[in-house]
């Protein structure tokens, strides 16, 4: 007889008088099932994580930059870290035990062009959200500090492998050919931000 989680007997059928609940039927033996394993309350997890995102936190956007491009990527420190960092706007994503998820920075280069760089996500946050929940608070302070007339184009140099990404939040491929940044090939891609 087939029951439910709790004992109760599916379709209306019968409960059976021996052997009681939970004792082996038949003389075979009871299943073993070991625990639910403990959730790991440091990965977040698919709609359980609120997200919300803050600016001008330099220290955990570094420290998550060189987690992620460092520790993941093999990037040199001395690459990592350079003097665009003082005068960039930094975007940290936080869940809501405060845990950064994503980092990155937005600054204007001597040129008046306005980029996006150092996107980064913790390896247990990818998969959730976080990246594109990041690139759009990116692209609000981009906004804000640099736009005219209500817009404000944002060049950004993506990882080969994250172009689809980067194309699904609006970013096109710029005429610039394929280039090595830290040893690792990127294409330039850029998008148009509107107000409202």
């Amino acid at each position: 007889m087939t029951t439910a989680h709790d004992g109760a007997p599916l379709h209306g059928a019968p409960r059976p008088t021996t052997p009681s609940y939970g004792a082996p039927l038949h003389g075979a033996p009871r299943p073993t099932v070991p625990p639910p394993a403990a959730p790991d309350t440091t990965a977040p997890q698919r709609g359980a994580t609120q997200l919300r995102w803050l600016e001008g936190d330099l220290e955990r956007a570094r420290a998550l930059r060189i987690e992620v491009f460092c520790g993941e990527q093999g990037v040199l420190l001395e690459e990592e870290l350079d003097d665009i960092d003082e005068r960039a706007h930094h975007v940290v994503v936080e869940n809501n035990a405060g845990q950064a998820l994503g980092a990155a920075r937005v600054y204007a280069t001597t040129e008046g062009v306005v980029h996006l760089g150092r996107v980064c996500v913790r390896r247990s946050a990818r998969g959730l959200g976080v990246g594109r929940f990041l690139c759009e608070a990116a692209a609000e302070v981009a906004l804000r500090e640099f736009g005219h007339a209500g817009q404000v184009r944002i060049v950004l140099d993506a990882q080969e492998d994250k172009i689809g990404f980067y194309r699904a939040l609006g970013y096109e491929l710029t005429a610039r050919a394929p280039f090595l940044d830290a040893r690792i090939w990127h294409r330039e891609m850029a998008r148009v931000v509107s107000a409202g």
